[in-house]
């Protein structure tokens, strides 16, 4: 259940509308006929939290969380499942359990993933009451997405035939602010995401 439109919720509940998504899951849940002999998976694009704790988000995520925290539907909601997979969120993580969590997007979508470990999460269920068998196959792209950051001789210099083809966000720190610097970075980096200076003169500015 993603975003829940008006006409929607009003469609789903005719006499009364719920407060918040969570209780309109909470809601759905209830009017289903969910038979807890049996083993039960959940396939869900939310934005679920354990606790006090949120998941890890990244800026390509955080613009569509809605301000306040209407969107956040609490794991407690979920008992009844042996298994819950999620969407939404880019970065695969569990929340609060093993069984209940993101598989994360097959590729990087923004320069705030670098650091994500893309992968197809393989879930074989057990019988009723056993705890799922996870395994992750690793995905890699033929490009990467990452940070460069330094002087731009240090910048050119760390480029070779196995990165330059990545797509790359590069922050310099030079002083004295070199010539041509998105002209010379191009002719190393295939692909130049963003660039940024960071010196003296720059966070004087800030």
């Amino acid at each position: 259940m993603p975003f829940l439109k008006p006409g929607y919720v009003r469609n789903l509940f005719p006499d009364s509308q719920p407060e918040g998504y969570e209780n309109a899951i909470k809601e759905v849940l209830a009017r289903e006929s969910i038979d807890t002999r049996e083993r039960n998976v959940l396939l869900s694009h939310q934005f679920y939290t354990g606790g006090s704790t949120d998941p890890e988000t990244c800026e390509s995520e955080q613009a569509v969380i809605i301000a306040g925290g209407l969107d956040r539907v609490n794991v407690s909601v979920l008992p009844p499942f042996d298994y819950v997979a999620l969407g939404h969120l880019h970065g695969p993580q569990k929340v609060s359990t093993d069984w209940i969590r993101y598989c994360g997007t097959p590729f990087k979508y923004s320069i705030s993933e670098e650091h994500h470990r893309k992968g197809i999460t393989v879930i074989e269920m057990g019988a009723k009451g056993e705890l799922p068998a996870l395994e992750i196959l690793p995905l890699g792209g033929i490009q990467d997405v990452r940070r460069e950051r330094g002087t731009l001789k240090e910048v050119l210099s760390r480029a070779d035939d196995k990165n330059r083809h990545d797509f790359v966000s590069v922050t310099l720190t030079d002083e004295d602010e070199p010539y041509r610097i998105r002209e010379q970075l191009k002719e190393v980096y295939d692909y130049l995401l963003e660039l940024k200076v960071d010196n003296v003169r720059t966070r004087e500015k800030r």
